[in-house]
């Protein structure tokens, strides 16, 4: 009955005010928005109440530790979206809704892949089953603005995707498909190995990838640079990354004697890394096909729906990895059989991340083409910090114990330090 209360009261607020006459997608009406939040915020209760994602104690326990999770996120969200209707706020606004919707996603997408309970008698916990999962995601993401946009054409202000006139548009979606699979896929997959502050630390190294690309794609950039600042940036790279080195060796020294072996940390960080490298080269693409094809961030997430799942799909049946602990390595079409067998509540829960995460990738590609790729890189590593303290203060994790807590809490913060600055850097040029 609660939950039906809810549920009439965000429609009644979603129907009161009549959609703006412009194009569906370039700007969502205010309240619309924000009654989407509050609905998914509801289903995002009720489906982790029924994966059974665990707490450290009783139903009232598990209900504080949610509100824990979600209450900075979603703060941020509701703040942001109003003040984007503001013209002289709007850059804030963005940046405030970034911070909420990568905040929340990286939050929920560890407790999907690494916490949501299985099953209790056999020890499963999480859904480690990546790559499937973002297909998933995407054809999630494909369904629901495909369905809009014909929705949007009964009535008075239709919405058509901007038509791909060339075949070269074509092959740049395919690749930009190909960067984001590999992006989201290897770092979902990390996620098996790493804890969400060490997959972190490693993807604040961004910068330093996006800064790769960019030059290896307009390579007359780095020779108009000045020496100094050429130099400058060169130092903040290389203590960012020694800084994430560090991190790495501190959190495989604790992790001697345990479940989780050194190695298996080593495999995640390797994995991280490729990943980030893909994730610099699906920034700079959604920056380049936003000039070169004027395509908006809306047409972008749905065009490269459906080739990333089907990309995605090759791994998910034939790539087998390991699974869960004490069990044999599956392919992840095994792993979601499992868990669709066993907890079906969990594939749930994972289905509604794709409806955040289709969200989120709206968000970061229009804070690319509003600002740059390096503006939200700066940005994220914000985000990336602020995530690592809420972690680790809702009890999504532990630092390690003894000197190598105080190792990786120093080298985490040195690391995002640097990178920040470094982002910095490039924004004065």
């Amino acid at each position: 009955m609660v939950l039906s209360s809810k549920v009439s009261t965000i429609l009644h607020v979603a129907r009161s005010p009549r959609w703006p006459t412009q194009r569906v997608g370039r700007r969502l009406p205010r309240n619309a928005v924000l009654a989407a939040a509050v609905a998914l915020a509801v289903l995002f209760d009720k489906t982790r109440s029924e994966a059974h994602v665990p707490a450290s104690s009783p139903a009232s326990s598990a209900s504080y530790r949610l509100f824990k999770e979600v209450c900075i996120p979603l703060a941020a969200l509701c703040i942001g979206i109003p003040c984007r209707q503001i013209d002289s706020l709007r850059t804030p606004a963005q940046l405030a809704i970034y911070f909420g919707a990568q905040t929340g996603m990286l939050l929920f997408a560890k407790v999907v892949i690494s916490s949501a309970v299985v099953s209790e008698e056999l020890g499963l916990r999480g859904l480690p089953g990546a790559f499937l999962l973002t297909a998933l995601h995407q054809v999630t993401c494909f369904v629901l603005f495909g369905s809009a946009f014909v929705i949007s054409w009964a009535t008075p202000w239709p919405y058509r995707p901007k038509p791909l006139t060339k075949l070269s548009d074509v092959y740049r979606i395919l690749l930009f498909s190909a960067a984001f699979a590999a992006n989201i896929g290897l770092n979902n997959f990390s996620f098996q190995f790493l804890p969400l502050s060490m997959n972190l630390i490693i993807r604040s190294c961004l910068p330093i990838a996006t800064a790769v690309v960019q030059v290896l794609a307009h390579p007359g950039k780095i020779a108009a640079k000045g020496h100094a600042r050429h130099s400058q940036e060169i130092l903040c790279m290389l203590a960012g990354v020694a800084c994430a080195a560090l991190a790495t060796v501190a959190q495989s020294q604790a992790q001697k004697g345990k479940t989780q072996s050194s190695d298996t940390i080593l495999i995640g960080v390797l994995v991280c890394v490729i990943s980030i490298f893909a994730g610099a080269l699906n920034m700079v693409l959604a920056c380049e096909l936003g000039t070169s094809m004027q395509l908006n961030s809306t047409d972008m997430t749905f065009y490269m729906g459906l080739p990333s799942a089907l990309m995605l799909l090759v791994p998910s049946f034939t790539m087998s990895h390991p699974s869960w602990p004490g069990q044999p390595s599956m392919t992840d079409f095994e792993v979601h059989c499992k868990v669709f067998e066993l907890a079906p509540g969990v594939l749930g829960l994972g289905l509604l991340l794709g409806v955040f995460a289709s969200a989120y990738n709206v968000t970061q590609y229009a804070m690319v083409q509003s600002l740059t790729a390096t503006y939200t890189t700066f940005a994220g590593n914000f985000n990336k910090a602020t995530a690592i303290v809420i972690s680790l203060a809702v009890g999504l994790e532990e630092l390690p114990e003894g000197v190598w807590g105080s190792v990786m809490l120093l080298a985490t913060l040195g690391n995002i330090g640097s990178f920040t600055v470094y982002s910095m850097l490039q924004l004065k040029q």
